[in-house]
Parts: C-alpha cells; structure tokens; sequence
C-alpha cells in the first residue's frame, strides 16, 4: 500500500533530466537551422526581387521598342511621297501632304473611331509674325510656335511627333498634337504643318502595341493576358495617356528619346502585387521560414515545460521525504505506546487495577489513532490512485455521529489537558457514509488536537441552513493564514511554521475531508474561529430534520 502511494510520488526524474537537455539540443538545432533558412529565403528573395524587376524593365523596353518599330513600320507610299514633296518644297500646298494625316494606317487594329484630323499650318517668316491657318482655333498653333522656337520640336520630318499642350478648358484641355517642320537651307523653320490626334486612340495604340510582344515565357504566363500579370502605364508632358494601377510592387519606365515617333513618351510596367508570387519560381512567401520559427517557438515552450516538470518533480521529491518523516513519526508514536504499555502489563509492574486500567485504555486509545492513521492512508490511496471510493449512504443523525467521535478522543483530551466540548442542533439527517461521515470528523478533531495549544477547548457542532448540514470543529490555535486557506485541502501541503515547529503530520488529513465531502456532493473549506484559532466547515446537502415517533404520536393525540 505505501509502496503504491510513494509512485505516485516519484517520477522519473531521469527521464525527465534526458529529455530537457534532448529539447535543448533540438533547440540550439533548429536554431541555427533556422538561421540559416533565414538567410537562404533573404537571399532568395533577393534574387526574386532582382528577377522582377529584370522582367518588368525588359517588359518596358520591349513596350518602347513596340512602339516605335509600329510606328516607323506603318508608313506607306503616300506618307513617304508627303514628306519627301515637304522635304523638295517646304512650301507645297496643304492638299498635295495631306497624306500625313492618315491616321489609321498606323494602328491598323485600333477600333477607335477616326475623326477628321484637324490641320494647323503656320508659316515661319524671318524677323515676320508667324501665319496661321487652320480649322482650329491659333492658340494651340501659337503653343506649338512656342516649342519649334525654343527647339523642344527638332527641325527633322516625324511620323506622329506627338507634343502635349494645356489649352484653356474651353478649348478641351490636354491636346496632343503631331507636326512635321520644314527647313530652309539653314535649318531654320520655316513651315509647320500639324495636326491633332485623339487621346482615346493613342491610348488605344499604346494598349494593343503593349499586348503584342511576348514580354513573358509560356511556362510562366500559362496563357494567360499580360495584364493578369503586369500594369501599364503611359504619360507624356506630365500627362497621363494610359492610366495605371499606382500600386505596383514592382515597376520600371523607358522614355523615348527625342528621335523617336513620341519624344519624351515614358512607358511604365509594374508587376501586380498578386503576381508576384506567380512570375517567380517557387513563390514569394516565407511561409517556409514561418514554419520553422513556429517550430522554434513550440519547442521553447516545451523546454520551458520541461523545465516546470523538472521543478514540480523537485517539489514531489521533497513532498515525498516530508510524507515518509511524517508518516514514519506518526506510526512510531503510537506503537512505542502500545509496545511500553503492553510490556507493563506483561511484565506485571501495575501496582493497581487502576493503573492496569489506565493502561489498557491508553493501548486502545492509540490503536484507535493508529487505525485512523491507516485509514487515512487506505482513502488517500485510493482517490489518488483514480479509483473509484465506494459509498453507502443511509440516513444518519449527525448529533449521535458526532458524540461517538468525540467520546473517542477522551482519553487523549484528558491526557492533554484539552476541552472538548459540542454545539449540535439535534435530529439533523441526511444520507451519508456514516464511516466516511466518522473519518471526517476524526480528522477535523485530531488536526485540532495537534496544530492547537495545549489547555484548549475544541468546539465541535453541527447546525442545518435550508437543505445543506454544516459541520465544524474550532480550536484555539494560530488559525489558518487567508493565502493558505484553500491550499492546506491539497494533498502534502503544509503550512510553513508547522515545519519549522517540527509538527507531526502526514499532509494528507485534510486532503481526505475534502474528498469524501466532494463524494457526498458537499464541499470543505477554512474560515477563522469565532474566537480565535481555525475553524474547518464540511456541508453535506440534502439535510432535514427527522421528526422522532413520539413527537408524531403526540402530534396526532
């Protein structure tokens, strides 16, 4: 039976000790694996970065070279035949270079309604203001005077130079414009020839010559369009031609040169913030670095575990030594009475029956205390082992309960010096274990015995509120200190000062209290003597009052 219970009290501490330093191995471990993974994914995400932005920079270029090679492509016979006349006479009539204007023949694909250009012809005569003719108002030919004069429109036939003027609103806001300018022999303008092209069809050219070249490897773009992927945008002169997402992880721009088809047209491609993880082999994400940090931390939580485990199987130890010294302490003591008290008799040296006696009473009274002890023991290892207490429960007066166990201790109240004395409301039932009901009031009695000053009264009662039974025992001791109230109910606990007085106790008295209390569906706590001292209550429900057969009788007489 002690061998069981001490068990329970021992862990394996080996074990224990092996695996702490397992987990602080595995620790130190996926530490550095972790740093090194760490490292790795930074330096992955390096090189992704580097990829994305190497394909959004080809993607642009690519746009621009798509540009210009369109445009520059696109001219036929009747352009060329405009330009070169304008080239041999700067000053040919408009109708023989109208050819010029033929707007669709560069975006053969767009879908965009053609409107009829509208022409400005300025004549540029030296040290003369500049003639305007044209089916516009001249402020915009005077803007585009403006740029020829202060050389932003280089003196060189253009397809589709494209300048950006802010007119008033009235006039429609942001205009572009295509011009070609003629020379003289010494490269001086002398003639401009322009005219205005819509924005949707610009903006229509810059989306279909954006989504023609293969800016990505099929294994990457699955088929899919390349705005699945990338955002464009195009602006010119500070305005915007093809509005773009503004929120591109990643994105660069090509800017055509002043010898291109648009000068100063700027083409950005950004990769869309959910593509990223698409464009670059094995994703973006530190889900892996994620997993093994979370690794890290649940094994940190286990070492610190560990760690608790060790010290509460430290304190299991100590429990376990201060259980066998006060075990061992409260078995001696009644056997080294029982063993000199039977050697008196034996050994015939009572000079009285009174002294013969006395002693018999002192051998029953601590084989009583010796039996309560093993008892004790007998339900501690029970309910610790996880095994079920058996209960009979029967109706049963507490007030007749309660003298028998009082009259039990007489002997050893009067060896002491000790009052006991009972407040009981009589007739008080319920149904309890009545061995359970005695061990509990032999426990609450012998504690009070025991941690109380010698010459005491100990005050034992019993009283019914509504439906529950309360039973109490009161000593006169030092009391019970409010923080350890609750924790002296747990199994081997003790208070500090009673250690350092070197009291007997096993720690497990009240532990039982509580136990059967709880098996009865009541419960046990500590409160502070009406007086002074330490009061234990124990509350049993489903308690009445039993009315006895001669008070029925005389009720019905």
């Amino acid at each position: 039976m002690f061998d069981r219970l001490l068990d329970q009290l021992e862990s394996p501490r080996r074990h224990l000790t092996f695996l702490v330093g397992l987990l602080a191995l595995t620790f130190v471990f996926t530490g550095l694996l972790a740093r090194e993974a760490r490292r790795a994914e930074m330096s992955r995400q390096a090189t992704a970065q580097g990829v994305l932005q190497d394909m959004v920079a080809g993607a642009a270029q690519q746009w621009g070279d798509r540009v210009q090679t369109t445009m520059y492509g696109s001219l036929d016979g009747a352009m060329k035949q405009s330009i070169a006349l304008l080239i041999a006479d700067p000053m040919a009539p408009l109708h023989q270079v109208e050819g010029l204007a033929e707007l669709d023949r560069f975006c053969v694909d767009c879908r965009s309604e053609i409107t009829s250009p509208v022409f400005h012809d300025i004549e540029i005569v030296p040290g003369e203001a500049a003639t305007h003719s044209g089916s516009r108002s001249a402020i915009i030919g005077t803007s585009i005077l403006e740029q020829v004069r202060a050389g932003n429109m280089a003196a060189v036939h253009k397809l589709f130079y494209t300048a950006l003027y802010v007119v008033p609103d009235s006039l429609g806001g942001p205009v572009p414009v295509a011009a070609y300018i003629a020379t003289d022999a010494n490269r001086h303008a002398v003639r401009v020839i322009a005219f205005e092209v819509p924005i949707a069809l610009i903006r229509e050219f810059l989306t279909i010559s954006f989504s023609k070249p293969r800016l990505l490897p099929p294994t990457l773009s699955n088929a899919l369009p390349k705005d699945s992927f990338f955002v464009a945008r195009a602006s010119v002169g500070g305005v915007e031609v093809l509005p773009g997402a503004a929120n591109a992880g990643f994105s660069a721009s090509d800017t055509l040169g002043a010898s291109g088809p648009i000068p100063g047209l700027q083409l950005s491609v950004g990769v869309r913030p959910n593509a990223e993880r698409k464009l670059v082999i094995g994703g973006t994400s530190t889900a892996r670095l994620s997993l093994l940090l979370a690794l890290l931390t649940t094994i940190a939580g286990l070492i610190i575990l560990a760690l608790l485990l060790v010290r509460r199987e430290a304190e299991l130890v100590r429990l376990r030594a201060d259980f066998i010294s006060g075990v061992s302490h409260e078995l001696r003591t009644p056997l080294a009475q029982i063993r000199m008290f039977t050697e008196t008799l034996l050994l015939g040296r009572v000079r009285s029956d009174l002294e013969r006696r006395r002693s018999l009473e002192i051998i029953d009274q601590e084989a009583r205390r010796l039996t309560h002890l093993v008892e004790n023991v007998l339900l501690f290892s029970k309910t610790e082992g996880g095994r079920d207490t058996r209960l009979a429960p029967e109706p049963t007066p507490f007030a007749g309960e309660i003298r028998r166990a009082v009259e039990s201790f007489g002997p050893m109240c009067r060896s002491r010096d000790v009052e006991i004395r009972t407040e009981l409301q009589d007739n008080i039932t319920a149904a309890v274990d009545r061995g359970a009901l005695r061990q509990i009031l032999v426990n609450l009695v012998d504690n009070a015995l025991k941690y109380g000053p010698a010459h005491q009264r100990i005050t034992v009662g019993v009283a019914l509120f509504e439906n529950v039974a309360r039973v109490w025992v009161d000593d006169e001791g030092p009391g019970i200190p409010q923080a350890e109230r609750d924790r002296v109910f747990e199994s081997f606990h003790r208070l500090q000062r009673d250690i350092e007085l070197r009291t007997a106790g096993s720690g497990i008295g009240l532990a039982v209290v509580r136990e059967l209390a709880r098996l009865h569906g009541g419960q046990a706590w500590a409160e502070d003597a009406p007086g002074r001292g330490a009061r234990v209550v124990v509350q049993f429900p489903g308690a009445y009052l039993r009315v006895e057969p001669s008070t029925e009788l005389a009720a019905a007489s």
